[in-house]
């Protein structure tokens, strides 16, 4: 399992324009992640933010996609709302 010193110095590596080495979708989820680390620092609650990044880049690219389709009939706003409120729904 990765420790905090492993997924700090990997954001690093994303942040600092060096992410040619990793997936530029992980380099997402590092930027996410440490955005939400920052506004709730807990240390016991790393695995809880992983997963509400990678749940938000999800949302980002399902949005976008739909909107897309839809050939931008409602806006994004609309559309990620919506997706948010499905997912609500099920959990």
């Amino acid at each position: 399992m990765e420790t905090h010193s492993d997924i700090v110095a990997r954001e690093d590596t994303c942040l600092r324009g060096t992410w040619g080495r990793l997936p530029m979708g992980r380099c997402i989820h590092f930027a996410v992640h440490s955005g939400l680390r920052e506004r709730w620092p807990d240390p016991n609650d790393e695995l809880g933010l992983r997963m509400l990044a990678m749940i938000a880049i999800g949302v980002v690219r399902l949005s976008t996609d739909i909107w897309s389709q839809e050939g931008g009939e409602r806006s994004i706003t609309e559309v990620t709302r919506a997706i948010f409120s499905s997912i609500e729904t099920k959990f």
